[in-house]
C-alpha cells in the first residue's frame, strides 16, 4: 500500500502521532508493528536494538522498544552515519 510506504519514510515519532489524529485508517496503519520496527532500524544501531530487546527478556512490541530506546539512548541517524537526533 502506497500510504504505508510513505509513512515509513517519516523519521520522527511525533509525525506518526500527528497522523494518527487525522484518520482511523492512518491510526490503524501506524499501529502496525512494521512501522515501529522500521523506525527502530532507522534511528538506532542493531546493537542498541538488540540490547533493548534483551533488557525486556524478549517480551516486547516494537513500539515499546522504540520508546525505550528513545528515552535511554542517543539515536543513530542512518543518513548521517553518526549518533545524533536528526
Amino acid at each position: 500500500m502506497v500510504i504505508r510506504e510513505i509513512i515509513l519514510k517519516l523519521n520522527h515519532h511525533s509525525d506518526l502521532f500527528n497522523l494518527c489524529e487525522t484518520s482511523d485508517l492512518l491510526k490503524r496503519i501506524i499501529g502496525e508493528s512494521r512501522i515501529w520496527r522500521e523506525l527502530c532500524a532507522y534511528h538506532f544501531t542493531d546493537t542498541q536494538i538488540q540490547d533493548a530487546i534483551e533488557a525486556v527478556n524478549g517480551n516486547f512490541t516494537w513500539k515499546e522498544i522504540y520508546h525505550r530506546l528513545k528515552r535511554s539512548q542517543t539515536p543513530f541517524c542512518s543518513l548521517c552515519l553518526i549518533n545524533t537526533p536528526c
